[in-house]
């Protein structure tokens, strides 16, 4: 498994805030930086997130009562 950092970013001022504000959700920094280019993590909200890579890692993390049968 991959672990991959989230946090909430401070997005650049827009059409709807004209102050830099705190995005609502985690993002990883791949994402923001698609997203919302010159975002920067508030580093104060990380978190560590164990992400499957592999079909296997999927299956292995699925909660029980969704699984489906073979």
């Amino acid at each position: 498994m991959k672990q991959v950092e989230f946090y909430n970013w401070v997005l650049p001022p827009d059409a709807w805030n004209k102050k830099p504000h705190l995005s609502r959700w985690k993002m990883s920094r791949e994402e923001a930086e698609k997203r919302y280019p010159g975002a920067t993590p508030d580093e104060r909200t990380r978190e560590v997130r164990d992400c499957p890579e592999t079909p296997e890692e999927f299956q292995a993390n699925q909660m029980v009562g969704y699984r489906t049968k073979p």
